[in-house]
C-alpha cells in the first residue's frame, strides 16, 4: 500500500529514502535504523548465551565419543545393562552412538549446520533421557555408559545431566546460524560447566531402592524344580544367556574365578545354542540347561550369580553386570 507517499507492506518496514513504517506508525528512516539497532543488541546476549550453548556440547559430545571409543565393548554392555535392546543389538548400537555423536558435534562447529546439528543432539539426549529414565524406573543399579567407565552409574544425577545437556541442545537450535565470536568462548565453558556440576549438588536416589529380587542367603536354590543338592564343597552358580552382552563380559572372571572353587554355568536357552556360545569364547565350564531357572528363583536377568554352601542353601546372590561384580559376591560368601 502506499501511505502518505511511503511505500509500505502490511506491517513489514519499507523505506522510500525519507521515512520508514514501523508497527504502523511512519518514521524518518534514521529514527528506523536507530530502533532496529537497538532491537538487535536486545536480542544479541540471548543470541552469544545460544551460540555458546552449541560450542560447549561441541567439546561434551567430543569427549564422550572418545571415552566410548577406548573400549566399544564396555560401551556395548553398558547399553546391555539398560536390558532394552539384545546383546546383538547392543553391540551393533555402541559404534552408531559413538559416531553420532562425532557426526553431531561436527554439525554444531560450524554456524551453517549448527541448526541440523542442534536437532540432532536433541533426538540423541531424548534417547539418553529416555533409557536413563527407564532404568531408574525399574531400579537397575547399571552404568551410565555417558563417558564410559563403571564408575558413573544411573542416578537422579545422570537424568538431570541428560535434560540439561538436552536443553543446550535446544539453544544450539535457536542460535541459528550466527557467527562465532570471542565471548562464546568465555561462556561456553560456563555453560558446560553448569550442565555438567550442578546435578551433582543433588542426592544420588530420591529413594531407597527396593530390594533386588532373588534368592536370599539361607534359602534353597533351586535347579529344575528342586533344590540345588549338596555338595562337598561351595559352589559359584553363573545365570548366562547367549544373548546377553553383558553376560559375554563376565565370562573371563568366572573363569577365573573356577581356578578357586566350583563354577557351574546355568541358562535357560537351547544347549545347541548355549554350547556354541561358550565354545566360541574358550570357555570350558560345566553347564546345566534348566528353561524354568530365573522363575523358580525370582531372577529377573542375566548376568546373576549365586554362591551355594554345602548344603545346597544360598550364602550370597546377586547380578553380576561387571566383573568385579563377581568378585564382589564371592567376597560376600
Amino acid at each position: 500500500m502506499i501511505h502518505d507517499g511511503v511505500a509500505t507492506s502490511g506491517g513489514a518496514v519499507v523505506g522510500d529514502g525519507v521515512a520508514t513504517q514501523v508497527s504502523g506508525a511512519v518514521v524518518p528512516d534514521g529514527v528506523a535504523a536507530v530502533l532496529g539497532a537497538a532491537y538487535q543488541d536486545a536480542l544479541s546476549p540471548g543470541s552469544a548465551v545460544c551460540a555458546a550453548a552449541s560450542l560447549g556440547l561441541v567439546v561434551v559430545l567430543l569427549a564422550a565419543a572418545l571415552s566410548k571409543a577406548r573400549d566399544v565393548r564396555a560401551f556395548a554392555r553398558d547399553i546391555a545393562g539398560y536390558r532394552l535392546l539384545s546383546g546383538r543389538l547392543a553391540t551393533a548400537a555402541a559404534p552408531g552412538v559413538i559416531a553420532a555423536e562425532v557426526v553431531t558435534a561436527a554439525l554444531l562447529g560450524f554456524p551453517g549446520t549448527r541448526r541440523w546439528g542442534g536437532v540432532l543432539a536433541a533426538l540423541l539426549f531424548t534417547t539418553f533421557l529416555t533409557a536413563i529414565g527407564s532404568a531408574l524406573g525399574r531400579r537397575l543399579d547399571v552404568a551410565c555408559g555417558c563417558f564410559g567407565g563403571a564408575a558413573d552409574r544411573v542416578s537422579v544425577r545422570t537424568l538431570v545431566r541428560t535434560g540439561l545437556l538436552l536443553v543446550l541442545a535446544l539453544m544450539a537450535v535457536l542460535a541459528g546460524d550466527a557467527p562465532f565470536e570471542p565471548v562464546h568462548v568465555l561462556l561456553a565453558p560456563l555453560l558446560t560447566a553448569a550442565a555438567l556440576l550442578a546435578p551433582a549438588l543433588l542426592p544420588a536416589r530420591i529413594s531407597s531402592p527396593a530390594l533386588p529380587p532373588g534368592p536370599r542367603p539361607g534359602e534353597p536354590f533351586i535347579l529344575s524344580g528342586r533344590q540345588a543338592g549338596p555338595r562337598p564343597e561351595p559352589v559359584l552358580y553363573a545365570l548366562i544367556s547367549p544373548a546377553c552382552g553383558l553376560c559375554t563380559g563376565v565370562l573371563p572372571a568366572l573363569t577365573d574365578a573356577a581356578r578357586r572353587m566350583n563354577v557351574v554355568l546355568v541358562t535357560a536357552a537351547d544347549a545347541e545354542e548355549a554350547r556354541p556360545y561358550l565354545a566360541g569364547h574358550g570357555v570350558d565350564l560345566p553347564l546345566v540347561v534348566d528353561a524354568g531357572v530365573f522363575e523358580a528363583n525370582g531372577i529377573p536377568w542375566p548376568p546373576y550369580a549365586v554362591v551355594t554352601g554345602r548344603d545346597g542353601r544360598v550364602l550370597a546372590a546377586g547380578g553380576v553386570p561387571a566383573p568385579a561384580d563377581v568378585a564382589s559376591l564371592l567376597a560376600r560368601a
